[in-house]
């Protein structure tokens, strides 16, 4: 991963994590976002999986905080897969194998996704994103 790589997958990484908790509007999430990623496949997946992640938060009126389906939903598993491969420190091309990888699977669910991407590089993933 190149210095540039780097700087942008742990700003990207720090953003999921907020996206992931719901403490980013949309336009906080806009005004983030690294400029520069813009010609890697895979910061381009990871973007709209952000975005629609933002867009679609479930919170709670109330309190404003998700609700307990938030983490079975097909939005949330994409930004988890998303987070938890960023918090690799592997190239764009190489989170975009694995990313490809993991999606080939019928049912994903936190623990799929941690296996999976535990498989693609070798290593046990028993880590909580939060």
């Amino acid at each position: 991963m190149t210095p540039d790589e780097s700087h942008i997958t742990n700003a990207i990484l720090e953003i999921g994590k907020s996206v992931l908790r719901g403490d980013l509007s949309i336009e906080e999430f806009y005004e983030r976002w690294p400029p520069e990623t813009s010609e890697h496949v895979f910061f381009k997946k990871v973007y709209e999986d952000m975005e629609d992640a933002v867009e679609h938060f479930p919170a709670n009126p109330l309190t404003g905080k998700p609700d307990q389906r938030w983490e079975k939903t097909q939005v949330y598993l994409l930004l988890y897969l998303d987070v938890l491969l960023l918090s690799q420190r592997k190239s764009a091309d190489e989170l975009l194998r694995c990313r490809d990888i993991v999606l080939r699977q019928e049912k994903l669910s936190t623990e799929t996704i941690r296996q999976r991407v535990g498989e693609c590089f070798g290593v046990s993933l028993n880590i909580q994103i939060e």
